[in-house]
């Protein structure tokens, strides 16, 4: 029998699977789709501390590719800033998969492509094996002391387990945000990167550093009468004739990924979730590479040692792995959250975000990846610049206030699993979420 099964061999699954494999433990590591058919077929920064942080080897060329600060744009594209992101890795992300992979196999883990997970198999309130259908389409299941869904938004796992848990089952829709991303030959020879925040209640960007290559992305929040992200893109190739071509060299096909905090636990008896099948994010743009190269790191830790000492593999025990996760790496990413939901939740929010960037109000380093806690609070000495539109501005500073306490919240994660506290935890944070002053109904998830 396998100490661990993994359902799911994206960047968290194959990160757990080789930090666990490596210390010993037999690690089966599970996937739907044919082996070569992992990963993204396109490419994501990521600042090169994840890397270290999880004992990860950096990337190096191909895998490696040039990368530039982007330049950010209001809804309306009228207002430019650019600000320094720190050290960051362009990974092609197909090669990365490859890579990581790669990775848990030589630490030990066992691998099966073309497999579909079913659902759990549970014993009274643990989780105890799944059930698969294998490449020969037979169904059977399979046993281990402990199960992981890492198998993305679809949640196959996480959505089926019958006895109550400490995370959501389901995620609504308006927790999810719809993509489409293309990568064309270029025809011109530009070279700057534009990331466009809040047109069509979205985020979108083009870039030309790839060399010959032209990459555009177009993503919406999934709200009532959203735009396609499709036509987004059309409205790029429209604005660039001339500069982009008719050849789409890689992806060209949608997405959905969630797109909120992540959830308040990971944890049940014998079953983890990581990835977005946890919410772990970048609220703002749904980034998970490196959130999910954190999780898969935290979560091995008690892992191996729950085994190593032979320890039941419980709320207990795996504890660690909520603590970790929350205090390090949750603080930036809820205090995100909650800017987000002010910005998307206003009734013409479109005009209200071309306010905010054209006084300098919110600035770019407020809404891109990794942004470091303090730069967040910095919009409450720009309140200044905005006096006519005072309504608005006492909000946002009521907005930036909560999502302070909920990074401070978030900083005080109970260390150790005892229910009251955790639900005291989870009370006050709802109490802030419930605060948020936005315009739309059913907008808020507690």
């Amino acid at each position: 029998m396998y100490d661990i099964i993994i359902c799911g061999a994206g960047v968290a699954g194959c990160s757990f699977a080789r930090h666990s494999a490596s210390n010993g433990l037999k690690v089966l590591l599970l996937d739907k789709n044919p082996r070569e058919k992992l990963g993204h077929d396109w490419w994501d920064a990521v600042k090169q501390e994840v890397f270290e942080e999880t004992l990860t080897p950096p990337p190096v060329p191909p895998e490696r590719l040039k990368y530039s600060t982007p330049i950010y744009t209001s809804p309306d594209g009228k207002t430019r800033m650019q600000v320094t992101t720190g050290k960051k890795y362009y990974v092609d992300r197909k090669l990365f998969a490859k890579r990581l992979l790669g990775m848990a196999l030589e630490a030990g883990a066992d691998f099966q492509d073309n497999t579909n997970v079913l659902r759990p198999k549970v014993s009274g309130d643990k989780v105890c094996g799944i059930f698969i259908q294998d490449r020969k389409s037979e169904e059977r299941d399979i046993s281990a002391r402990l199960i992981v869904d890492a198998t993305g938004i679809e949640a196959t796992l996480r959505k089926q387990i019958p006895f109550e848990t400490d995370f959501d089952k389901e995620i609504r829709k308006e927790d999810t945000f719809l993509l489409y991303r293309e990568i064309r030959e270029a025809i011109a020879s530009r070279t700057e990167r534009i990331v466009r925040f809040g047109h069509h209640n979205g985020v979108s960007w083009i870039s030309f550093r790839q060399k010959g290559l032209v990459d555009i992305l177009a993503g919406t929040f999934n709200l009532p009468n959203h735009a396609n992200p499709k036509d987004i893109i059309k409205e790029y190739l429209q604005d660039y004739k001339g500069d982009v071509g008719d050849k789409i060299i890689r992806a060209g096909y949608e997405g959905i990924i969630p797109i909120r905090r992540c959830f308040d636990s990971f944890i049940a008896n014998n079953f983890l979730i990581m990835g977005d099948s946890a919410c772990q994010i970048n609220p703002i743009d749904g980034s998970g590479v490196a959130a999910s190269m954190y999780a898969g790191y935290y979560a091995a830790l008690p892992v191996i040692s729950a085994f190593k000492h032979d320890k039941p593999l419980n709320k207990k025990t795996l504890w660690n792995y909520n603590y970790t996760y929350k205090t390090k790496i949750g603080p930036e990413f809820v205090a995100l959250d909650i800017i987000r939901l002010f910005l998307i939740g206003r009734d013409e929010q479109e005009r209200d975000l071309n306010y905010l960037f054209k006084r300098r109000i919110i600035e770019a380093r407020d809404l891109q990846k990794s942004n470091q806690q303090r730069s967040i609070f910095t919009s409450l000495k720009r309140l200044i610049r905005g006096l006519d539109r005072i309504s608005l501005l006492k909000k946002l500073k009521k907005t930036i206030h909560l999502s302070k306490e909920a990074a401070a919240l978030y900083r005080d994660f109970p260390p150790e699993y005892e229910p009251s506290e955790f639900f005291n935890w989870q009370k006050k944070l709802r109490v802030i979420y419930e605060e948020i002053p936005t315009e739309k109904e059913k907008l808020i998830s507690i």
